[in-house]
Formats: C-alpha cells, structure tokens, sequence
C-alpha cells in the first residue's frame, strides 16, 4: 500500500494497536458489522479475516459490504461469496439425501 493510505480496522469487541513506525493510518472502529451500518467513506479495497465463520447471514453481509466498494474495489478473504454458495448448495443437496 502506498505511504499515507488509510486503513479502517473493524471489530466488534476489541482494538489492535498500531504498529509504531507506520507510514499508513489505521482508524479502529468498534461496531458490529452485521447490524450497523458502518460510517465509512467508498473504499477502495476489504479485506476480511476471521469474519465469516461468525456471521449467520453470509450473503446478506458480503452484498452490504460490496456497497462500501468505489467502482473497481476488490473485496478479499479466505472464503469468497462464490464459496459460501456452493458450500450451502452441498450442505443442501447433503441434508435432502
């Protein structure tokens, strides 16, 4: 990341300190992301680390943070929406078997 971007830091209960010596900003936010609507300007990436496995509406959260995205934005994490489709589309045709 170039020198002087900004980053927002999310969670829900607890802070991460920043790293002393940085040349990036990082604001902390504390808020829970699946019922607040988060006061963030249109960003240009997401970056999501141990996220999904909390959050009962998957779905439902990817497309509400798909709309914090400028155009051409990229959201990234370990498990995708593609994922999360087919991995329900299993458990689906799992449990009708």
């Amino acid at each position: 990341m170039p020198d002087g971007s900004v980053i927002y830091a999310v969670d829900k209960v607890r802070e991460i300190r920043q790293a002393s010596g940085s040349r990036l900003e990082i604001r902390f936010l504390k808020a829970d992301f699946e019922k607040e609507r988060l006061p963030l300007p249109p960003l240009d990436g997401i970056l999501m680390a141990n996220l999904l496995h909390y959050v009962f509406d998957k779905k439902s959260l990817l497309q509400k943070l798909r709309g914090n995205l400028k155009p051409g934005g990229r959201s990234e994490g370990r498990h995708t929406e593609a994922f999360w489709q087919q991995e329900f589309e299993t458990c689906y045709r799992w449990f009708l078997n």
